[in-house]
């Protein structure tokens, strides 16, 4: 699939030639709502959890009681700021996965009651692939084929991407580097967690991961654009 995301891939065939969906994202400890049209984040809410730091690490049953609280409210907002009401949603997307089986469960749940509600079409959205497809509101010319490196939570990934759909996994790390952040501060005894503490002098360190290539040749040599997110 040579070539860029088309203006058919963004408005989904809408007959009138927008179509605006509220995603909904409770995978981990951050929750999020975010209202696109057409490829357009017209308003994005997040939210992130702090009364995991006691504990050196995040709380699968905290964290769904997080979302609960937060999820009506943020929706709402989340319109307000857009300009928008829910009549004017033709649809709504949440995470399915991969994630936290409990924090999934919530956003999904909420997700489906409000589909059902408006009487609107729901979709799953794998959120590792919606990461990659993010890079395409940072950079609308973005074409196919291209390189992402994908650092989210327990997956730390490069990607050959060929289109909608079409991946190739070309290498990943044997751990998880997010948690290790946090084990390292909870066995230091650090008052907030590493990864907090790192994002600040991240500019000026320069990390070497052992990727695990499948290839003989890393395709990272090819004149492809290289995207992260």
């Amino acid at each position: 699939m040579d070539g860029p995301f088309t203006d058919a891939n963004r408005t989904g065939g809408h007959q009138e030639g927008r179509l605006i969906v509220l995603g909904i994202e409770t995978s981990c400890d951050e929750t999020a709502a975010a209202i696109s049209q057409d490829g357009r984040i017209l308003s994005s809410q997040v939210s992130t959890q702090t009364i995991h730091r006691k504990y050196g690490g995040v709380v699968p049953e905290i964290a769904s009681r997080e979302h609960e609280k937060l999820l009506n409210e943020m929706v709402v907002d989340t319109l307000q700021i857009a300009n928008l009401s829910k009549a004017d949603l033709d649809g709504i997307a949440v995470t399915q996965g991969p994630g936290l089986s409990g924090t999934l469960i919530t956003g999904v749940c909420f997700a489906k009651g409000l589909a059902q509600g408006l009487q609107l079409p729901i979709i799953g959205v794998n959120h590792l692939e919606a990461h990659i497809f993010a890079n395409f509101l940072a950079d609308p010319a973005l074409t196919f084929p291209f390189i992402c490196l994908l650092v989210s939570g327990g997956h730390t990934q490069i990607w050959y991407v060929d289109g909608l759909g079409d991946y190739d996994l070309m290498g990943e790390t044997r751990d998880d580097a997010g948690y290790a952040y946090d084990r390292i501060s909870k066995s230091i005894n650090a008052k907030s967690k590493f990864r907090v503490q790192f994002q600040r002098i991240k500019n000026s360190i320069t990390l070497s991961y052992g990727i695990q290539s499948r290839y003989i040749k890393i395709r990272c040599s090819c004149q492809l654009p290289v995207c992260h997110y």
